[in-house]
C-alpha cells in the first residue's frame, strides 16, 4: 500500500511539472523581417545581397542564442536574396520569415552581407563594405501566438560614401522598426 501511495504521489508531482515545462518550451511566436529605404539622390540602384538573417535571444551568451530566420523570396525559402534599396522607396518587402521562434526577449538582429553593387550617375560599380555583418542592436519581444515584424529602414543616400579616389563604400545607415 505504501509503495502504491508513493507512486501516486510521485506521478501527481511529475505530471504537472511536465505540463508546465512543455508549456514554457513550446510557447512560440513568428518573426517577419522586412526592408525599406529612403530616397537616394543621384543613385539609381543599390543592390544588396544577403545570405543570412539572425536574431539573438536575450537569455543566451554572445556566441550562442542566435536563431536563423529563413530568407524568403516570393513565398519561397532561398539561400540568398538581392534587393535594390532604390526600388523600396515608400515600400517594404519581406526578406525573411520564421513561423516558430521561442517567445521572449531578443537583443538584436544581424544580416550577413555578401555584396553591394551601386549604380550612380548611370554607372554600375561594386562597393566595399566595412563589415560582413550588419548588426542592429535593439531589444524586441516575440509574443507567444503573435507575429513580430522587424523592418530594417535603410537610408541609401547616407549609406553610400564616395572617397576622393572615387571608391564607393557602403556604410549602412539604418534603423530597426519593431511592430
Amino acid at each position: 500500500m505504501k509503495k502504491v501511495l508513493g507512486i501516486i504521489v510521485v506521478v501527481a508531482l511529475i505530471v504537472p511539472a511536465c505540463a508546465i515545462f512543455f508549456a514554457c518550451v513550446t510557447a512560440t511566436g513568428a518573426v517577419e523581417v522586412r526592408v525599406t529605404d529612403a530616397p537616394p539622390g543621384n543613385i539609381t540602384s543599390v543592390n544588396v545581397t544577403i545570405d543570412q538573417i539572425q536574431i539573438h535571444w536575450a537569455q543566451a551568451g554572445n556566441e550562442s542564442g542566435w536563431e536563423t530566420i529563413p530568407i524568403v523570396v516570393n513565398d519561397n525559402v532561398t539561400s540568398n536574396v538581392t534587393f535594390d534599396l532604390c526600388q523600396l522607396v515608400g515600400n517594404e518587402t519581406v526578406l525573411g520569415y520564421q513561423p516558430s521562434v521561442a517567445a521572449g526577449n531578443y537583443t538584436q538582429l544581424r544580416m550577413h552581407i555578401v555584396s553591394v553593387n551601386v549604380t550612380m550617375d548611370g554607372e554600375p560599380r561594386g562597393a566595399s563594405v566595412p563589415s560582413e555583418w550588419l548588426k542592429l542592436v535593439r531589444p524586441f519581444e516575440v509574443v507567444s501566438g503573435g507575429t513580430t515584424t522587424l523592418t530594417i529602414d535603410f537610408d541609401a543616400a547616407e549609406s553610400i560614401v564616395v572617397t576622393g579616389t572615387e571608391e564607393i563604400q557602403f556604410k549602412p545607415v539604418v534603423r530597426l522598426l519593431v511592430r
